[in-house]
């Protein structure tokens, strides 16, 4: 069964500097995390997992976000195959904003989108603006 859960997926960012304009745009920091859960006995082959960025305003469908981890096969000791195995990998994604709109943070294993979560990016609210 694969899940996602998110805690914080809005983000209020100011400005978007318009496209040409030469300003560096605003970035925000996103943290994920995927926790891969198994058996010994039915991991016999190598397993890869990446993650990536889909904007559906973008012209490129998904923007990779560094190289595939390689899960190697391990020899499984006789009379264990059964014994639950996973692993975990943390990441710290700086996104810089060029628009607002919602995102998506997705998982692939062996190629494949698995899950994936959304985070939105959103101007700020009339009455932060006033405070600001």
């Amino acid at each position: 069964m694969l899940s996602a859960i998110r805690i914080v997926d809005v983000f209020w960012v100011p400005r978007v500097p318009t496209e040409g304009s030469g300003e560096n745009p605003p970035v925000i920091k996103i943290n994920g995390c995927a926790l891969i859960k198994g058996v010994a006995g039915t991991a016999f082959r190598e397993h890869s997992i990446q993650f990536k960025v889909q904007n559906e305003k973008s012209e490129d469908p998904y923007i990779l976000l560094g190289d595939a981890v390689r899960l190697p096969v391990r020899e499984v000791t006789p009379g264990l195959e059964m014994v639950p195995l996973g692993g975990s990998v943390n990441l710290e994604i700086h996104v810089a904003v060029k628009a607002y709109g919602t995102s998506y943070l997705c998982l692939f294993i062996d190629g494949e989108e698995a899950i994936r979560t959304p985070f939105t990016i959103l101007p700020p609210q009339e009455s932060e603006k006033q405070a600001g």
